[in-house]
């Protein structure tokens, strides 16, 4: 390009399009970044409730760190209870300690937002409250006998994990009678 025509395009304020556009995106970029980078923001949940809860309410207690190790000072936090079936204080979500009130059977997912990101740097804790307590049923061939060993069927209303409740050793060894006489109450006449 000569010398003529640059002072041409000059003239007629051309150049200075490509450098307003050049100095927009370079500010555009470093504003990202600085006010966008929320990687160093962690979340570190402290107090959680048990993945599966049979209270309608719980606490959790966490906090925001910077670089993994700091805590954050200057931290815009927001807290949200994601599904909705209960409540939370979010003016609490700033100390780091919110109390869910209010929880319905299912699953719930609480969500803490380091800077208002929205989804984008938020850590999540995921649970399920069951307030329903599990039942068995028991039934056997006969209402009434004096055999020694009866076949019965148990169902349970919902599965057993957890490894505690009713066990047997196996199919063809299991002394329910003991198990019985531990739970079972009369009925008052």
């Amino acid at each position: 390009m000569s010398q003529a025509s640059i002072m041409v395009y000059s003239q007629m304020g051309l150049l200075k399009l490509p450098l307003v556009v050049l100095l927009c995106s370079v500010f555009s970029l470093l504003s990202f970044i600085a006010l966008c980078d929320t990687s160093e923001l962690t979340v570190k949940f402290l107090e959680t409730p048990h993945a599966f809860s049979n209270l309608r309410s719980t606490k959790f207690v966490f906090e925001v760190l910077v670089g993994g190790s700091g805590a954050c000072n200057n931290c815009n936090i927001t807290c949200k209870l994601v599904d909705g079936f209960g409540r939370i204080n979010a003016s609490q979500c700033e100390n780091g300690t919110v109390l869910c009130e209010g929880l319905q059977d299912g699953n719930h997912k609480f969500e803490v937002c380091p800077n208002g990101t929205q989804g984008v740097g938020c850590s999540s804790y995921n649970w399920i409250v069951d307030t329903v307590p599990p039942t068995a049923n028991i039934t056997a061939s006969s209402d009434f006998t004096n055999a020694l060993n009866v076949p019965i069927n148990i169902s349970f209303s919902e599965p057993c994990t957890g490894g505690q409740g009713f066990v047997c050793s196996s199919v063809n060894a299991c002394n329910v009678s003991r198990w019985l006489t531990n739970t079972y109450k009369k009925p008052l006449n």
